[in-house]
């Protein structure tokens, strides 16, 4: 198909338009009559333009335009507030709009394969956005406001910055004890064959990554740029591939058995590999490339430095990248519900635990000039409050602790009191001075426990004294006699 009919600005109801893999040269102005779309995809085709009146699709939330034509956006793209996922990879843009800072709902966003110089400095608006990919613009300079932007995966090539390879560390020791114990017996529960206990971890993780590389649909790595990733002998490698022959024997063959890692850590790495293998075809590609990216990338500009020996980081991203494919690839249509379940699980297990205690302090913070809020059960003003304060916290994980989520449950149950929450981690009284303005005061359960054992302890307690009391009395008269 190489143009739309006119009478598809017809169906004003429409909410989902697939119009991808034809020979599209140019979409009809009136397509942004559909006001009600909610997802727009038409990769895959040969256009050279968006339409100028795009920014009337208001409702929009997922646009994908990659795999066309396109040297620039219309301006007026920046009114699609409602946007949350833009994919326009493969295309030819040397720019991007001025007000693309106005998409605040973004969290997606993937703009590798173009020829960007410069990232608009209204991006640093987008505090939403959890996924940036912006490899493959050869010329693009990474501003180190944007480094330091709170994204939890971005993406791109080494021009001109030095990229700090120590930062994985920092997000791989967020992940406590008790997630990976809990992700090795739900991904345990997932593989369908056994682990080979025969082949040592380094030899394992070379066959597993070797197989991945192998079986690419396309059998190819991209090419990167002349001087990309440089031998030592000032030669340069082609692609990935080569690349990850020369990570591996540089920094993980020499490496201890053990690699760095306790050894649940290690049983999630070889776990993760068996899971990642048994996933469908699109998703292993996007695995694979996205680690030796990360990795090749954390690595190009610091390799030969002194100071520089970080073989862990290699195989914490070998664990990681398990949570960037599963975001990246979170849009595509063909997964099915329960593998769509089952990466949310993983994908939450993959985020570092945050400081509980912290967390307490925030809200009680917070609860002090938000009533407002509170009285009106605005749940969303805590969390982004919370997230804004926390690097890499996600609601989701913050209301699977229990303590943190009996916290919350309790500020917006409906009795809420200032003087309660203000008390709440000072020591019980009785239960007959813990009323407040609006009646009975209500105790989480894990307070009402402790109350409980206390009050026990006390009656157990007086029962003992009572009786120590009476064989006094009693020995006393005995000597009276």
């Amino acid at each position: 198909m190489s143009e739309l009919p006119e009478s598809i600005t017809n169906l004003t109801n429409l909410q989902e338009l697939y119009i991808e893999n034809n020979q599209l040269t140019q979409l009809p102005e009136s397509i942004t009559n559909l006001t009600n779309l909610r997802m727009l995809y038409i990769h895959n085709n040969q256009l050279s333009q968006l339409p100028l009146r795009i920014g009337n699709l208001t409702h929009l939330q997922i646009l994908a335009i990659a795999n066309n034509k396109l040297s620039e956006l219309p301006e007026r793209i920046s009114n699609l507030t409602n946007l949350q996922k833009l994919y326009i990879q493969n295309n030819q843009l040397t720019r991007l709009p001025l007000r693309i800072g106005n998409l605040t709902n973004l969290k997606v966003l993937d703009i590798k394969n173009n020829q960007l110089t410069q990232i608009p400095e209204s991006i640093s608006n987008l505090t939403n956005l959890e996924t940036l990919v912006l490899t493959n613009n050869p010329n693009l300079f990474i501003p180190d406001w944007l480094r330091q932007m709170n994204i939890r995966f971005i993406h791109y090539d080494v021009n001109n910055v030095d990229v700090n390879p120590f930062e994985v560390h920092d997000v791989f020791n967020k992940i406590s004890d008790e997630q990976v114990d809990e992700l090795n017996t739900f991904l345990s529960s997932k593989i369908a064959t056994g682990i080979d206990g025969t082949m040592d971890i380094k030899t394992f993780i070379k066959t597993k990554i070797d197989a991945l590389i192998d079986e690419l649909s396309d059998q190819n790595l991209p090419e990167k740029p002349e001087g990309y990733y440089t031998n030592e002998d000032g030669t340069s490698v082609s692609n990935l591939r080569e690349a990850w022959d020369v990570l591996y024997a540089e920094r993980i063959e020499g490496l201890h058995p053990n690699l760095g890692l306790k050894d649940p850590q290690l049983l999630m790495l070889r776990l993760i590999l068996l899971y990642v293998e048994q996933q469908p075809e699109n998703f292993r590609n996007q695995y694979v490339k996205s680690f030796l990216e990360d990795s090749t990338c954390a690595y190009e500009y610091n390799r030969f430095k002194e100071n520089l020996s970080c073989a862990k980081g290699v195989i914490e991203r070998i664990i990681l990248s398990l949570r960037g494919t599963i975001t990246i690839t979170d849009a595509n249509s063909t997964l099915t519900k329960k593998n769509k379940e089952d990466y949310t699980i993983i994908e939450n297990l993959l985020i570092g635990a945050f400081d509980e205690e912290k967390v307490k302090e925030l809200i009680q913070e917070w609860i002090k000039g938000n009533k407002q809020a509170i009285k009106s059960n605005n749940r969303d003003a805590l969390f982004i409050y919370l997230r804004s304060n926390l690097q890499d916290v996600r609601v989701e994980q913050l209301m699977s602790n229990k303590i943190i989520k009996e916290t919350i449950d309790y500020i917006f149950d409906g009795n809420y009191s200032p003087e309660n929450v203000a008390v709440k981690n000072k020591p019980s009284v009785p239960s007959g001075k813990a009323e407040n303005r609006n009646g009975a005061r209500k105790i989480n359960t894990l307070r009402l426990r402790k109350k409980k054992q206390n009050l026990l302890q006390k009656k157990r307690s007086n029962k003992k004294k009572k009786g120590l009391t009476r064989k006094k009395k009693g020995s006393t008269k005995k000597r009276k006699v």
